[in-house]
């Protein structure tokens, strides 16, 4: 939590750190945290970790409260030639699974390019 809870955490670092320090589980569970930026850290952590192989660019995270957060970035597979697309991904954190029924009901903030 110490690590997150800074305006500009090592996040890159943190992805390679070992999963007990900074894994996927220790992340998610720190999206209920009280802190703003703790919280909004720990989701960029998490996509970065979760999407370390790919390059990412443009993240936006926003967070309304603890377990109500969403996050879009573009990210491009690895492997590919520099001119090749970048794909869009939306996130949304719920609380509990019975909010994603809701949640799938909302519109999705991506842009065709």
């Amino acid at each position: 939590r110490e690590l997150l809870d800074l305006s500009h955490p090592d996040l890159d670092g943190m992805c390679g750190m070992a999963a007990s320090k900074a894994g996927t589980e220790l992340l998610s569970d720190l999206l209920l945290h009280e802190s703003s930026t703790v919280r909004t850290n720990a989701l960029n952590a998490l996509m970065r970790r979760l999407y370390r192989s790919f390059l990412i660019q443009d993240m936006a995270i926003e967070d309304e409260e603890a377990g109500k957060m969403s996050c879009n970035f573009k990210f491009q597979f690895p492997g590919t030639a520099e001119e090749a697309v970048f794909r869009q991904a939306h996130v949304k954190v719920v609380k509990s699974f019975d909010e994603v029924a809701e949640v799938m009901k909302s519109d999705i903030p991506l842009q065709d390019e």
